[in-house]
């Protein structure tokens, strides 16, 4: 599973690559959502919608539709995951505001990278990308979470590590392929 901006899906099909059929297109207004079968139980995926101003914090409205979702995934997943393209500063605004948060939330955009960490008062498991495609960071459940009580706990019921992705490791073919031609949005120097 993947996601898009407009902007890189338009990108893509301008250059007539297709993603992978389970990719989907962020909204700069619609929350999306997916639920994923895993041979340990159901995840469900929230999609948070893109931020048309990227230094804006997001609105009342948006994180209410938020907390609607992922309230309704809630009793049919064993856990809730949010992706998040926000950045940390609006990622950290909508956790002290919204009232319904996932479980996982998995972020992206302005900001530095970190690997999972407790947050929210441990009650959701924040990682972070780096920005620059530099590092991936991992987390793996050991535990899924068993109600309002349940909180994050490093070595208990998650462990984490961030690869720093250098010369040892080499591109994958499979997605140099689906690239292959398009020019990275983010590259201001990409002809």
């Amino acid at each position: 599973m993947g996601s898009l901006t407009p902007e890189e899906a338009k990108a893509m099909a301008e250059h007539g690559v297709t993603p992978p059929a389970n990719w989907l297109t962020l909204s700069y207004k619609d929350v999306q959502t997916s639920v994923l079968d895993t041979p340990s139980g159901k995840i469900g995926v929230v999609f948070f919608p893109l931020l048309k101003n990227p230094k804006a914090q997001p609105s009342e409205d948006m994180i209410q539709k938020i907390d609607k979702e992922v309230a309704k995934l809630r009793p049919s997943v064993s856990l809730v995951a949010g992706v998040s393209p926000w950045g940390v500063e609006s990622e950290t605004y909508y956790q002290d505001k919204a009232k319904t948060l996932p479980d996982v939330l998995l972020g992206s955009g302005a900001g530095v990278g970190f690997s999972a960490k407790p947050s929210a008062k441990e009650h959701v498991l924040w990682m972070h990308s780096y920005n620059k495609g530099k590092a991936v960071y991992s987390a793996d459940v050991l535990q899924w979470p068993t109600g309002k009580g349940f909180k994050w706990v490093p070595e208990t019921n998650f462990t984490t590590q961030a690869i720093i992705l250098d010369d040892t490791y080499k591109a994958d073919p499979e997605m140099d392929t689906i690239f292959e031609g398009v020019p990275d949005l983010n590259d201001k120097h990409a002809k």
